[in-house]
């Protein structure tokens, strides 16, 4: 019974979802109450969506007020990734909300602590009452923010048909571009290489068996690049350029996992040549080479 727990929590901790904290939304032409309203409904539909670990507002203040930094104000890439280093999180939701004339606007952007950078931007505006910010808005940018496909990603309202309150609508997906490699070696081996194709990230798992994955060729998505392994009995070689910069964050359990490659420093401004491998290796072993 111990061994299973044990492989459970080993298991959850290898597909752990990237951390996030949503800070408040900037209003204009709104009240205070109202950006609150807004920024309490985002942190709601991110948590439904699943998508991301959300870190909660009372978890999130508590830890800024030790720190005694002061969030509020904090619109700008650079004071987001101070705090997401406070916080410890992967990405930090920042956006305003206001009006203009008759049509109400919502801008947010998930910045990427570890590049320093947005890499996200999710918009939405339409005409009519303030409540169609709540009923419609959130859902729209919390869907673009977790990189899902909204009908409502993209609003414009048509002015032809403002009479009868409804409007016609462009839909855009907001997709993260490339796909994700698949590897599975059971009891036999899997040899994948990828030659001038954009990748965002994937998952080897190897039983009692091999895997060869080469990426020397291949497009990282200008993301971060996650690639997660388990081995067990098995092995896995994952090939890449010269110039990339590899982080690992294997856990090795009667096994090893070694970064062979050249070293790079990492550079926060090509995230298209940044790979981060997580897993666990039970009784077997792997490496990344160049």
């Amino acid at each position: 019974m111990y061994r299973i727990l044990l492989f459970i929590l080993l298991t959850t901790s290898l597909f752990a979802k990237d951390i996030i904290a949503v800070l408040d939304l900037e209003q204009i032409g709104l009240t205070p109450q109202e950006a609150t309203i807004l920024t309490q409904r985002l942190t709601t539909e991110l948590i439904f969506l699943d998508k991301y670990q959300i870190v909660e507002r009372i978890n999130m203040d508590k830890i800024l007020k030790e720190q005694k930094f002061q969030k509020s104000g904090c619109t700008d890439s650079e004071c987001a990734v101070e705090i997401g280093q406070l916080l410890n999180t992967d990405y930090i939701v920042i956006g305003n909300v206001s009006k203009f004339g008759s049509t109400w606007t919502l801008d947010a952007r998930l910045i990427d602590v570890g590049l320093g950078k947005g890499v996200i931007s999710a918009k939405f505006s339409k005409e009519g009452k303030i409540d169609v910010l709540l009923t419609m808005g959130i859902t729209s940018i919390a869907k673009q923010l977790s990189d899902l496909s909204s009908d409502d990603a993209y609003m414009v309202e048509n002015n032809s048909s403002s009479k009868q309150n409804e409007g016609s609508y462009k839909s855009k997906d907001v997709k993260v571009k490339g796909r994700r490699v698949f590897g599975l070696g059971l009891f036999s081996s899997s040899d994948q290489v990828v030659v001038d194709e954009p990748v965002k990230g994937g998952l080897l798992v190897a039983m009692f068996g091999g895997i060869d994955l080469n990426l020397i060729r291949a497009k990282l998505n200008k993301r971060k690049n996650v690639v997660y392994i388990f081995i067990a009995f098995g092995g896995a070689t994952i090939l890449v350029p010269k110039d990339m910069y590899v982080n690992t964050q294997v856990i090795p359990l009667f096994g090893g996992f070694s970064n062979e490659s050249e070293f790079v420093a990492e550079d926060k401004t090509q995230s298209d040549k940044k790979l981060i491998i997580r897993g666990i290796v039970l009784f077997g072993g792997g490496s990344v080479e160049n």
